[in-house]
């Protein structure tokens, strides 16, 4: 993987942001006095929607030591976005995506996408115990259903809500 892809695919696999959001992202709209990013996206329909992402303590390390190598780089002040491809230009999702197929390609893994990242980031917070209206408001979704639609529990998780449910219920048929 390439340096610039690889720090944009553990971005996006801990943030659990949209591709083009990550793209987007430009240093004057991280905070890290607030502890949040502003991410702007155009999904649904077609006018642009604007959020605050909380940063986890990981993502706030992650930004942090990006934006200090930026600033070596660029003499103190970086380029506004902070994912650049190896030409110093701005990545785009079609940039990311296509360097993503052609690494899983040489190594020979089949069917790994962007937007599957986004969907492992959303299931692992509900696997996680994390209620599905903060999943919702988190990842940037309009409706519940949509959230839904992104969950992929397995059977082991599954038998695993079942055992905790009878372990915290006493059944009693003696009468």
């Amino acid at each position: 993987v390439q340096p610039w892809a690889g720090a944009a695919y553990f971005f996006l696999a801990i943030t659990g942001v949209r591709a083009g959001e990550a793209a987007g992202l430009k240093w004057s709209d991280v905070s890290f006095d607030d502890g949040c990013f502003k991410v702007v996206s155009s999904k649904g329909q077609g006018d642009l929607r604007e959020r605050k992402v909380p940063m986890t303590r990981r993502v706030q390390a992650f930004l942090m030591e990006q934006h200090s190598e930026a600033k070596r780089k660029w003499r103190g002040k970086p380029q506004d976005h902070v994912f650049l491809n190896a030409s110093d230009m701005p990545v785009t999702s079609s940039h990311l995506s296509r360097e993503l197929r052609r690494t899983c390609k040489r190594i020979g893994l089949e069917g790994l996408t962007l937007h599957g990242l986004r969907h492992t980031y959303i299931t692992r917070l509900a696997e996680a115990g994390c209620g599905l209206e903060h999943v919702r408001i988190l990842v940037g979704h309009s409706n519940l259903k949509t959230t839904q639609g992104y969950l992929h529990v397995s059977d082991k998780e599954v038998l695993k809500a079942a055992e905790t449910n009878s372990e915290s219920r006493e059944f009693n048929f003696k009468k």
